[in-house]
């Protein structure tokens, strides 16, 4: 069963398939998928995620390269 968070004019059924496809070849209990719009969201909830699934604050961070603008990125 697949729970989607999205409004009605998002739905776009091949994006709603692929994820469920996706999610499908993940390990273990892990079956989330989240679709975001940029790399800059991306990288925000990867840094929010990040601490509740490992327990760790460190990131790894290539320097002079673009990771966004949110608060959690620039830091």
């Amino acid at each position: 069963m697949m729970l989607w968070l999205t409004t009605h004019i998002y739905y776009h059924e091949p994006i709603h398939k692929f994820s469920e496809k996706l999610a499908s070849t993940l390990p273990g209990d892990s079956k989330a998928v989240y679709l975001v719009n940029s790399r800059s969201e991306a990288n925000d909830l990867a840094l929010m995620m990040a601490p509740l699934s490992t327990g760790n604050y460190e990131v790894i961070s290539l320097r002079n390269s673009y990771h966004g603008m949110p608060p959690n990125a620039i830091g």
